[in-house]
């Protein structure tokens, strides 16, 4: 097995002893003792283990990836995640996903416990945005990443951005293993025509691998994020009228996935219920009038607004909504607002009656 260093590369300095159980004891040993146990039987033991404990993060993403590697076949990883959903639901016992997700029952979160925030888009946003396009372009240097359009434009520029100096294979690095780009990265610029993912001022990038039919996101740090971002309302006159439609359903499932998720008394949720009132409010008219500057202008800054990272410090989330999208879209290639709509609203019935004083403030 290839030596991990991934404990190393994030916490060297910081956590020696962490480093030194995971790199070197976890996989430099353990990992390693393949006349005891082959790294294909490991492999399956873990990635059942991580399903079996409810672990269903970066790291499950990480050691399929491993076992892949390790021979175990794509055949044997979906019996894998087949059989061991079942013993998922049963390690949980009485306690729903709904329960776990709104209740806090796992996690009771504190409002404003640590974190920190920055972010370094710089938005322009009006009728005159464009102007500044001269001015942002030549403080990147010759080679800027220009992108014309909406959300996908924007996480596939990311996605590229890290990409064309990358020495390997990009999916295999970023969206199997889940590592940071330790290359040069290409300058990113936005110029928004659809509004929904709020992918103008984060670093998220989810993208399609349509031969192995996986939609996968991986959100990039800082330095990935678009540099500047043009915003300016008419430029989405324009859009067709299903693709409004799917961008505000990706804005208010932005807006829920971290709204509903735990109890605590959260500055964040007053502004979530403000923005989604907002969205609600502009919709009904852009609906009727896709020209109504002032509707469109609400529904662009609320889209930002949802996933610029700021609704969701001091915070848990919920992005379950968006996995089930993600995994829809990964095989009918469905615009992703669209499939938020088909699942979206089962799901939240069934978190409802765990959290009803959280919907009936929006009613």
């Amino acid at each position: 097995m290839k030596k991990v260093t991934a404990g190393r590369d994030a916490l060297g300095d910081f956590a020696p002893k962490f480093v030194e159980l995971n790199d070197d004891v976890l996989f430099g040993e353990v990992w390693s003792r393949e006349d005891k146990l082959p790294a294909r039987d490991r492999s399956i033991v873990t990635v059942t283990a991580l399903m079996a404990s409810g672990v269903l993060d970066s790291s499950l993403a990480f050691h399929i990836g491993e076992a892949k590697k390790n021979g175990v076949t794509k055949e044997e990883i979906a019996e894998i995640l087949t059989h061991a959903a079942f013993w998922l639901a049963e390690s949980m016992g009485s306690i729903s996903h709904g329960e776990r997700n709104l209740s806090g029952l796992r996690r009771k979160n504190i409002m404003l416990g640590n974190f920190s925030y920055s972010n370094p888009t710089k938005l322009y946003f009006g009728e005159d945005s464009l102007c500044f396009l001269n001015e942002e372009l030549p403080k990147y240097g010759k080679t800027v990443q220009l992108i014309y359009g909406g959300g996908s434009c924007c996480d596939y520029a990311k996605a590229v951005s890290v990409s064309v100096h990358c020495d390997e294979d990009p999916w295999e690095k970023y969206y199997i293993r889940f590592e940071e780009p330790d290359c040069e990265i290409v300058p990113v610029g936005c110029v928004l025509t659809m509004v929904g993912t709020g992918s103008e001022m984060n670093g998220g990038a989810v993208i399609t691998n349509h031969e192995q039919k996986l939609k996968i996101g991986h959100v990039f740090g800082d330095q990935v994020m678009p540099k500047f971002a043009i915003l300016n309302p008419k430029f989405t006159f324009t859009l067709p009228k299903r693709q409004m439609v799917a961008g505000i359903y990706d804005i208010f499932n932005h807006i829920c996935g971290q709204y509903f998720s735990g109890e605590d008394d959260n500055t964040s949720d007053y502004i979530s219920e403000a923005l989604m009132k907002s969205v609600i409010h502009s919709s009904r008219i852009a609906i009727r009038n896709p020209a109504d500057y002032e509707a469109r202008s609400n529904i662009m800054w609320a889209a930002t607004w949802a996933l610029n990272t700021l609704v969701s410090r001091g915070k848990s989330t919920d992005w379950m909504v968006h996995m089930l999208g993600q995994a829809v879209g990964a095989y009918t290639d469905a615009t992703h607002g669209m499939t938020l709509s088909a699942v979206s609203l089962p799901y939240y019935q069934y978190i409802m009656p765990y959290g009803l004083s959280r919907f009936a403030v929006l009613l």
